[in-house]
């Protein structure tokens, strides 16, 4: 869920024109502005206290609180870390946004930050609180400034524990997750669209929506119109439903990015793969073995100095418990955005979600059972018999492709449905020139980050981190033109 929103706050009064810009909310007070464009913003005064409530109050929120006598800013998201807050700070004046290119557009030159680099390329996620640049930084979980004392102070969530009690959740506790998650969804942000790919995670949750809604495909542009199995088995599903559908067919730069941002958030099925499906367990690195292993093959001793001397790899790299659940925090924070991480407009990975979407699998009652038994279930298999459980009507058509390409490697069975016309053929992974791999080495080591050309030869070629690898240089790409 995206709530637009620009906060400036500053010990000394400034002067803001508020005429350059177009809002719904406008606050402006001698010393601080706060602007949004979105409706689901809650502006509430009392005794001297501004508080600025953005977001949905039971899925994903921040609370801004601005102290207009004593000049201080406090900031607290939701406990799972799933409303974006990022700030930037410039003497006694502080910014906050919800989007990193705001900010970004404050900074006179960009300057991206060596070790979280080099922590995405070997992860694909970045701990809570950070971004690829020195001077943004995210809200982890608590953050608070005096500006006229010149401190501030910031807090991760160090007790990130399910209220749940460990168990092994069954599938029908899943699926009443899944629909209590779609309640709140409902009362809070009654949704009048659901973005349908016709595989498993929209199948499972338009088969749980009780409500009236519009299914909404994207055809790919580089299948032909009529021959994207996607969509056809998408309106073929919605035609069982009773649902009108309508197909998308935006331009190449722009396919992952067709959603109206200030329009209602599209209900969705986003990471229900991820952590139902386990592709979160096999993702991340299985432990901090592994990681130090990778970090030597791939990028050298240096760099993995780099990375190993990082305070969150030390907090968690003696604990297994601890290293899993930490990952799953981050991931749970990051890989939303990071989905269509190879598009070319996607520069603001790993921390800005592009799509303005609800989903019941990010949503706190599933997570709860999410967090509860991290390590204890997620795999195909286990999401085979949560798609048994709800009945005959999901599976009366075959799936995706999306799924058919995985089929073999991850054991589904028969119950999927998938057929083997669904097929897409498999395009050929991007070749880099020797060319963009020198400019990507250049800006590495303008920034710290000195890689070898035989190291990001490797990244792009023969890695685990490839998608990783080719995300990054995409951002480069648009921050640091060539």
């Amino acid at each position: 869920m995206i709530s637009h929103f620009y906060f400036k706050a500053s010990a000394t009064p400034f002067d803001f024109d508020l005429t350059k810009h177009k809002a719904k909310h406008v606050v402006r007070r001698a010393n601080m502005v706060f602007l949004s464009i979105n409706d689901d913003v809650v502006i509430q005064e009392l005794d001297g206290v501004t508080e600025f409530r953005i977001g949905f109050r039971s899925l994903s929120h921040a609370t801004i609180r601005w102290f207009e006598k004593d000049l201080k800013i406090e900031v607290e998201i939701d406990r799972f870390g799933l409303q974006s807050v990022f700030y930037h700070q410039s003497g006694d004046t502080v910014f906050l946004s919800n989007r990193i290119n705001t900010l970004g557009m404050i900074l006179s030159e960009p300057e991206a930050e060596a070790r979280d680099m080099m922590f995405y390329l070997v992860s694909g996620f970045l701990p809570a609180g950070r971004t690829f640049w020195k001077h943004i930084h995210r809200v982890a979980a608590h953050s608070t400034w005096n500006l006229r004392e010149g401190t501030s102070n910031h807090l991760a969530n160090e007790t990130w524990e399910s209220g749940t009690e460990k168990s092994n959740a069954t599938p029908a506790e899943i699926i009443q997750s899944l629909r209590d998650g779609l309640d709140v969804i409902h009362d809070e942000v009654n949704p009048t669209q659901l973005r349908l790919s016709g595989g498993a995670d929209t199948r499972v949750v338009s088969a749980l929506w009780e409500h009236p809604i519009e299914a909404v495909s994207a055809r790919s542009p580089w299948v032909a119109a009529g021959e994207d199995q996607d969509v056809n088995l998408a309106q073929a599903w919605s035609k069982t439903l009773g649902w009108p559908h309508r197909v998308l067919e935006p331009d190449l730069g722009k396919f992952a990015f067709f959603a109206d941002p200030t329009a209602r958030p599209m209900l969705t099925g986003l990471c229900g793969g991820e952590f139902l499906g386990g592709q979160f367990n096999r993702v991340i690195p299985s432990g901090p073995s592994k990681w130090d292993q990778n970090l030597r093959e791939y990028l050298g001793e240096n760099m993995r100095e780099l990375v190993a001397a990082d305070t969150w790899y030390q907090t968690v790299s003696s604990d297994h418990d601890s290293w899993l659940r930490e990952c799953a925090r981050v991931y749970l924070q990051s890989a939303r955005s990071t989905i269509y991480g190879s598009l070319v407009e996607s520069w603001t990975i790993p921390c800005e979600i592009h799509f303005n979407t609800v989903s019941p699998f990010i949503a706190p009652p599933f997570l709860e059972k999410f967090m509860a038994n991290l390590g204890n279930w997620g795999d195909y298999e286990f999401y085979e018999d949560v798609f048994r459980a709800l009945g005959p009507k999901p599976s009366s058509l075959p799936l995706s492709s999306q799924l058919t390409l995985r089929a073999q490697d991850l054991k589904a069975g028969s119950e999927w449905g998938v057929e083997p016309k669904s097929v897409k053929p498999k395009s050929s992974p991007r070749v880099f020139s020797p060319n963009e791999i020198e400019w990507m080495i250049s800006v590495l080591a303008q920034n710290g980050a000195p890689l070898s050309f035989e190291a990001v030869s490797r990244l792009f070629t023969n890695s685990p981190f490839r998608v990783n690898a080719i995300s990054l240089f995409n951002w480069m790409d648009v921050r640091f033109p060539r």
